[in-house]
């Protein structure tokens, strides 16, 4: 718990604590998503949920939470870029490489590049929210066909799970890069700490 609060404090160095609410809420909704996926099945004839109690409560639980997860994710990305701005997660579109080149050459030294505004950090956060509309995206379309009866419904559903693979490695990488962050802080501000504060009187 104490590590977590830590953790919790280190992100604050470069979200907002609504960017960090909505950040947590989203990974929290994607993580169950990934793992009640596992328990959906579907009957391949007719397309209805097959009758057994994990597929129903794994299918039904994956459509409600994706359609809560829709939003909010329109949300968080909103709140991040209108807290930071559109350059900060793609500097090149202006094409202003700068930082990147400076963190990715760093990279190359084996230092850990610091996240800066237009780094290569803020780039793949930026690429991340891409790969998290096309997730819940192709998600509630495929929820339309599939409730439509569509014929589409099976190929909605097969490039649906495609594009969660991006937020799967997204996921991976991402979050490998935000420890190895919170492990070179945590290990500076232990050299480092902070004085202590004495009681006023």
């Amino acid at each position: 718990m104490r590590l977590l609060r830590k953790f919790w404090n280190f992100l604050g160095q470069y979200q907002t604590a609504a960017v960090r609410w909505l950040h947590a809420a989203v990974v929290i909704g994607v993580i169950v998503q990934l793992l009640n996926s596992n328990g959906m099945a579907f009957n391949r004839t007719t397309g209805a949920v097959l009758a057994t109690p994990i597929a129903e409560f794994s299918t039904w639980l994956h459509i409600g939470l994706g359609l809560t997860l829709a939003p909010l994710t329109l949300v968080f990305i909103a709140v991040a870029i209108g807290t930071h701005g559109l350059r900060h997660y793609f500097p090149y579109l202006w094409g202003d490489l700068t930082q990147a080149k400076a963190d990715l050459a760093a990279s190359l030294q084996l230092r850990l590049a610091e996240p800066q505004p237009g780094g290569l950090a803020s780039i793949v956060t930026g690429l991340g929210f891409g790969a998290l509309l096309l997730a819940v995206g192709s998600g509630s379309v495929w929820f339309v066909l599939w409730r439509n009866g569509s014929a589409f419904t099976h190929s909605a559903k097969e490039v649906h799970e495609t594009l969660v693979g991006l937020i799967e490695v997204y996921f991976v990488g991402h979050g490998s890069m935000a420890m190895l962050h919170f492990l070179s802080w945590l290990k500076t501000a232990r050299a480092h700490p902070a004085p202590e504060r004495r009681n006023e009187r």
